[in-house]
């Protein structure tokens, strides 16, 4: 601890050496892991590189607007280089606070525009369809496990950690609805484990029809007898997650994508760009598009305002558009 503490004293020139510290001794143990990891692999692979050996008190409001425009122009979105920036003025605000800066030139820097993207997300037949050609792959496991998954990716809207963090005991099937309190993350040596959630609002529960109900049923009992004909093989784990990889350990999320994901993707002419994400933005457009109000799907996503919700999924209600016209037209007549 002591040869920690003087490399911080020491360390009040350089960006990096402040930085490194800074993510082992105030986020690492102050934040969740997710996040940890989140801050040290935008600063490690954007920021150090470039700018890790100027002194921090050195470095100009007018050269960090050069950097962040130039990560755009590298090809980076505006809402990661948002995020990159409010990450070093954290930075350099906890540096200030300890005495190892100044100012925080970041302050003085705009933030570059963020372009509200334009989702790609399937329609109702396309998501039918998705899910259809999830069974039909070349493993017999994931033939019976992929089709439930993504039916609730998409009608429930959950994020992927919170899918393959889902555990049986999470599932009422008396009141028909999902307990969504568990996430499966990775740590910093990319293993998974089951963590926390997002967000305090990431809590929710979700209601679900009584088909959901039946392929849940169907999946689990079929889980059950691949268990028992895996035998030893089966490996199983401390948590009882609803949907485990073939030996029954968590799932990993680079094998998920690179197997079973990305391929279906492929076989479904879909971009590059369409991600497991991408299937939560289907739930809560096709939600929108057949006059749910925004306000139910905010809940059913777990967005921690509606305005959330608005904003990101606004151009997809053309009826709310009709609504107003239909209601000013009455006023006035």
């Amino acid at each position: 601890m002591r040869q920690n503490i003087e490399i911080a004293k020491n360390a009040d020139k350089q960006l990096r050496r402040w930085g490194e510290f800074w993510l082992a001794q105030y986020v690492r143990t102050g934040t969740k892991l997710n996040t940890y990891e989140s801050y040290k692999h935008l600063l490690t692979k954007y920021v150090f590189p470039v700018m890790g050996d100027r002194i921090m008190d050195d470095i100009t409001p007018m050269e960090w607007q050069q950097f962040f425009n130039h990560l755009i122009d590298e090809g980076l979105s505006p809402s990661s280089a948002c995020n990159i920036r409010k990450r070093v003025s954290t930075l350099y605000k906890s540096a200030m606070d300890s005495g190892f800066a100044s100012t925080n030139p970041i302050a003085k820097t705009k933030a570059p525009k963020a372009v509200k993207p334009d989702y790609r997300v399937l329609t109702a037949e396309e998501a039918k369809e998705f899910i259809k050609m999830a069974g039909e792959g070349d493993t017999d496991y994931y033939n019976h496990m992929m089709p439930v998954v993504y039916t609730l990716a998409i009608k429930t809207g959950m994020r992927k950690g919170e899918i393959f963090g889902l555990m049986w005991q999470d599932i009422d099937l008396v009141h028909r609805s999902i307990h969504v309190t568990h996430n499966l993350s990775n740590d910093e040596h990319n293993r998974p484990y089951i963590g926390t959630l997002k967000t305090d609002s990431s809590q929710r529960i979700i209601m679900i029809d009584d088909n959901d109900i039946a392929i849940l049923v169907q999946w689990h009992d079929w889980l059950e007898q691949h268990r028992e004909t895996m035998g030893k093989n089966y490996l199983g784990g401390e948590h009882d997650v609803v949907f485990p990889s073939l030996k029954g350990t968590l799932m990993r999320f680079t094998i998920f994508s690179r197997r079973h994901f990305r391929p279906l993707c492929d076989r479904m002419g879909l971009p590059k760009h369409f991600t497991f994400h991408s299937l939560r933005h289907t739930c809560a457009t096709l939600l929108l598009l057949a006059d749910q109000h925004p306000k139910i799907v905010q809940e059913r996503l777990g967005h921690s305002s509606i305005s959330v919700t608005m904003d990101r999924y606004s151009q997809y209600i053309p009826s709310m558009q009709k609504t107003a016209v239909d209601a000013m037209a009455s006023i006035f007549a």
